[in-house]
């Protein structure tokens, strides 16, 4: 495949309008709510391994799991093996903690769905689980923002977290040169505003 390799869709079988009636019948125990929850407890169940970890071998665990990713896409216990290692290296880097409800929007964007957070809950630092996954199983990631301040802003504030993990960040914003530009998209992780990607 080329350079930018597309996710299959999954298609909607028998089993999976049978799943839709029984989360309307059983409620919230069966619903989306519910299974995206699970990745808290499969992070949780995964952070006593990385407990003492320096940066080095944060980013050697990234390293390793870069395959992996790459052959098995995105399940849950890989995803949550890889929130585990951002979590730490976002605590060991820029002092910040993910949240339990920042793990399930990061995997709520992780599995193609939109995720609502109101100002002030930590988008930026949710969007970096979802962001290094992708990253690290070869995906070209782009995180893009409002406005060029932000992009320049989360580009610079969240890079140390992704270099802990041997992902590199670009950051295109009005006026950068092309040669610039093209550095940028090189990147495992490429800041932008919606006006740089529409125009």
């Amino acid at each position: 495949p080329g350079p930018y390799p597309e996710r299959d869709e999954p298609r909607e079988n028998l089993f999976d309008r049978l799943l839709v009636a029984g989360e309307y019948v059983a409620g919230r125990w069966l619903s989306g709510r519910a299974r995206l929850e699970r990745i808290v407890s499969a992070v949780a169940a995964c952070e006593p391994a990385l407990a003492g970890a320096g940066t080095g071998a944060l980013a050697e665990r990234a390293r390793m799991l870069r395959p992996r990713l790459r052959i098995e896409g995105f399940t849950e216990a890989l995803a949550a093996e890889v929130f585990a290692l951002v979590r730490a290296a976002a605590e060991q880097t820029i002092g910040l903690r993910h949240f339990d409800v920042q793990l399930v929007g990061g995997w709520a964007l992780l599995n193609g769905m939109v995720a609502e957070m109101h100002t002030g809950e930590g988008k930026t630092l949710a969007a970096t689980l979802a962001a290094a996954t992708a990253a690290l199983g070869a995906r070209a990631v782009h995180v893009i923002t409002v406005n060029d301040y932000l992009a320049q802003r989360d580009a610079e504030w969240m890079r140390p977290v992704y270099a802990a993990l041997g992902l590199t960040v670009g950051c295109v914003v009005h006026g950068v040169a092309p040669e610039q530009r093209r550095a940028a998209y090189a990147c495992d992780v490429t800041y932008c505003s919606n006006k740089e990607v529409a125009f």
